[in-house]
């Protein structure tokens, strides 16, 4: 975990790097809250449950450690099976082959006394790496719903990138700004070759409690120089990506949650496939396309 607080002409911005999740809530239930600039702690409030989900913090604290019972959120893993089922059947590069290491023995090549007596997989060379950001601020005013789709449609953009070969970091983020105080929080939720788990992802990704109890925790125990009387308003994710220089060279940002309000969840899917602009990630003879007959995404040529 890193914070800093970095200087920017007449900006503030207090950025904060974590690893996981678990390592963000360590560092929220260890440091004190910033009383210069909170009087009081929405994150603790017990009268909203319409705005929180929640019943208390403790809660919050709760699903974020362990995730969401599955028989609580059966209709996001239907919807999130529904579209998977339409992700394209992509045969990798990978074969085994006889070398003098690898995973298995061949039994009767090693009693024979032959050096390559040994099964090596050979897996396919990376298309090359991607970082995806999904930005969990969210409006006050944002329906459910879209909030649901935005997270399956995010889950499966992933799923995709990989059967496409690419080698995907995912990163979950927090951004809004005061006035000139800007908080930049970013939670590393997949590992380059780890695979992304529907189950874990949930609450952060798809529950209110996680941006409005868990870090708006985040915010109350920074240490910013005005007195806060709200949480921060929504800032342009991409021109604020940019300007603090993201490593990767291929970097997505998932779009607001507004952006998805078709009624079915494919259609928000394809929606965001062309957003992201998915055919600038498969090779420049081919493109995506979903067959209406098949109910299925493709690869033809173009």
């Amino acid at each position: 975990m890193t914070f800093q607080i970095i200087k920017k002409n007449n900006d503030i911005i207090y950025q904060y790097e974590f690893n996981n999740l678990n390592e963000l809530l360590n560092y929220i239930n260890n440091t004190p809250v910033y009383s210069n600039s909170f009087t009081s702690l929405v994150s603790h409030r017990i009268d909203d449950n319409d705005f929180f989900r929640t019943k208390d913090y403790e809660e919050a604290v709760n699903l974020c450690k362990y995730g969401m019972p599955t028989d609580k959120i059966k209709d996001f893993l239907s919807l999130n099976k529904d579209l998977e089922a339409i992700l394209p059947n992509i045969t990798k590069d990978r074969r085994i082959i006889e070398n003098i290491y690898g995973m298995r023995p061949n039994i009767p090549k090693y009693l024979r006394g032959n050096p390559k007596s040994m099964y090596f997989l050979k897996r396919y060379k990376p298309t090359g790496t991607i970082d995806v950001y999904y930005n969990v601020s969210i409006s006050g005013m944002t329906k459910l719903d879209k909030i649901l789709n935005r997270g399956i449609c995010a889950i499966q953009l992933v799923k995709l990138l990989e059967t496409l070969g690419y080698i995907v970091s995912f990163y979950l983020i927090s951004l809004s700004r005061v006035n000139n105080e800007y908080t930049y929080a970013n939670i590393k939720i997949k590992n380059d070759f780890e695979k992304i788990d529907p189950i874990t992802c949930y609450f952060p990704m798809c529950h209110p409690s996680f941006p409005r109890r868990i870090m708006f925790s985040l915010k109350e125990v920074t240490p910013y120089q005005d007195v806060y009387n709200h949480y921060g308003a929504e800032v342009d994710d991409k021109v604020f990506l940019d300007s603090i220089n993201t490593t990767s060279a291929n970097k997505i940002i998932i779009p607001k949650a507004s952006m998805f309000n078709k009624t079915n969840i494919v259609d928000n899917f394809l929606e965001l496939c062309k957003y992201v602009n998915i055919d600038n990630f498969i090779n420049d003879n081919n493109k995506l396309d979903y067959d209406t007959k098949e109910k299925k995404l493709v690869i033809r040529r173009k």
